[in-house]
């Protein structure tokens, strides 16, 4: 049960953009499928929660969560 004072959406929305930032690639895990899982999560944070990033952004995102 949802308590009256919280805002689901506002949780959704903060949900979404931790989801994003703690995102990291498996070692063992396809670069093409894991940029396509960020790319998703990007446009679901545009759409959903007014989250935008730019290309260079998401691209310096992308090779800060590659494994090392």
């Amino acid at each position: 049960m949802t308590k009256r004072y919280e805002d689901t959406d506002t949780v959704l929305k903060a949900n979404l953009k931790r989801m994003y930032l703690e995102t990291m690639m498996e070692p063992d895990e396809a670069p093409s499928l894991f940029i396509v899982k960020m790319e998703k999560l990007r446009s679901k944070l545009a759409n959903e929660a007014a989250f935008t990033m730019t290309n260079d952004e998401v691209m310096l995102n992308i090779l800060a969560k590659l494994p090392k």
